[in-house]
């Protein structure tokens, strides 16, 4: 189940949940013992191909998971504040426009996958967060990041990417997580090999979902049947 909302200024209501606008984004829980994920998608929503990239995890996550998605619909909004119980969406899916910088963002639990080339423009960060971005910008998201203690996974064709592919053909791809990686769940991942059906999606979708697969230890994820296209 997927709950779409768009917002700009003001107040906007789903059902008990209130998203207050300011400058920030905070995800919490309000029961003992649940906490609500948080995912980031942050890139250009003017760029056709982040938009796909953000409806492809979007569907992959919405198979998975009851699930809040919200997104940006134009430059007025600059906070979002969400609060879950244990009857709500463990999930919310927000897409942040690469323009937007935040001041502050609140996750107990979350994942920030940034598009290709892109790194957050946020300057406070709190939580328990993993940040997947493309190898070609981990330097740069590492050095953004440092002061958070916030891992970095990079994805893309380098002996240096945390994922990659190690070979491939026409009916699969081996994927390399190149070394251990720590779940939400507070678990460890360790380097390993595994094979996915080759699709018809770009590199960078697919190894980004293996990796947000690894993080929430969600191997259906990487089945056969999200990568026919």
């Amino acid at each position: 189940m997927i709950y779409e909302c768009f917002f700009s200024e003001g107040m906007i209501k789903w059902n008990n949940l209130t998203y207050l606008i300011q400058n920030s984004i905070k995800v919490t829980s309000i029961m003992d013992g649940v906490v609500m994920i948080g995912i980031v998608l942050y890139g250009d929503r003017k760029e056709p191909a982040f938009l796909k990239f953000e409806k492809r995890i979007r569907q992959v996550l919405a198979e998975r998971y009851h699930m809040i998605s919200i997104s940006q619909k134009d430059s007025a909004l600059s906070s979002v504040c969400m609060e879950g119980k244990a009857s709500s969406p463990e999930l919310v899916v927000i897409a942040l426009p690469n323009h937007v910088t935040l001041q502050k963002l609140i996750l107990e639990k979350g994942v920030i996958i940034c598009w290709k080339g892109q790194v957050p423009t946020i300057q406070k960060i709190e939580g328990n967060l993993v940040c997947i971005v493309s190898q070609d910008s981990e330097e740069s998201c590492a050095a953004t990041l440092k002061d958070y203690d916030i891992p970095v996974i990079s994805c893309g064709m380098s002996q240096k990417a945390t994922l990659t592919f190690s070979s491939r053909n026409e009916e699969q791809c081996m994927v390399s997580l190149q070394r251990n990686i720590q779940r939400l769940d507070g678990g460890i991942t360790e380097a390993m090999e595994f094979a996915i059906p080759t699709g018809g999606q770009d590199d960078y979708t697919t190894l980004a979902i293996c990796a947000l697969a690894l993080l929430l230890e969600k191997k259906d994820m990487v089945s056969s049947e999200n990568y026919q296209g």
